[in-house]
């Protein structure tokens, strides 16, 4: 119990920090008024997996799963706010937030208006919440698309890179010592995600893009 206190707060700490890896990002594309390389899907998703782990986590009565998730949710409604600030296509951007996020409130009203039991709402809550976290793990992988469609990493945040890959590590360990796969699963694809950018780096670090004038 006590290693398990353990790796419940050093992954509360590490996950904090994750979601304070956006900052630089973001403070970037407010002082150039530019969303270039801004991953907006990352954010957005982050909203959606937030709000299902804060649900996930007050039927389960895991504090570490409500406490992380609330902090989640408020660092990427802040990020979602910057970048509607400097987008230019601010309408779109609303709808897809819409369309990203209302799924949640849609499936939760029908899982809990079939006259299922709590453990059924749990499990089906739970599957929910995996399939948007594999998303969301997987929409790091579109980082490094670009980084290989352009030979070049300039574009790829280290900060979130370090972060991502700490905090998916911290949630693997933490998933297996409780024996719940919707929680570990998922982040055997951010680790792999993050291996891979790292891969990246070391491939394309060295390399200058050639500026057009």
């Amino acid at each position: 119990m006590e290693l398990l206190t353990a790796v419940e707060v050093v992954t509360q700490i590490v996950t904090y920090f994750m979601f304070a890896s956006g900052i630089p990002t973001c403070l970037h594309m407010y002082k150039t008024k530019n969303t270039k390389n801004v991953p907006f899907t990352f954010f957005a998703l982050g909203l959606l997996n937030a709000m299902a782990g804060l649900l996930y986590g007050y039927l389960t009565n895991l504090s570490t799963l409500k406490y992380v998730n609330a902090v989640g949710g408020a660092f990427n409604s802040v990020y979602i706010f910057i970048y509607l600030l400097i987008c230019q296509a601010k309408g779109t951007v609303v709808l897809q937030l819409i369309s990203v996020c209302s799924p949640l409130a849609l499936y939760y009203k029908y899982i809990t208006s079939q006259g299922n039991s709590q453990d059924v709402i749990l499990d089906q809550l739970g599957a929910f919440m995996f399939l948007v976290t594999v998303f969301l793990m997987l929409s790091t992988f579109l980082e490094g698309i670009q980084c290989v469609q352009e030979k070049s990493v300039e574009g790829l945040s280290r900060s979130m890179l370090l972060g991502g890959l700490s905090c998916s590590l911290c949630w693997l360990i933490y998933g297996l010592m409780l024996g719940d796969f919707y929680i570990y699963a998922p982040n055997v694809i951010g680790i792999a995600s993050g291996v891979w950018k790292i891969f990246l780096i070391l491939l394309y670090g060295g390399r200058k893009t050639k500026k057009t004038e």
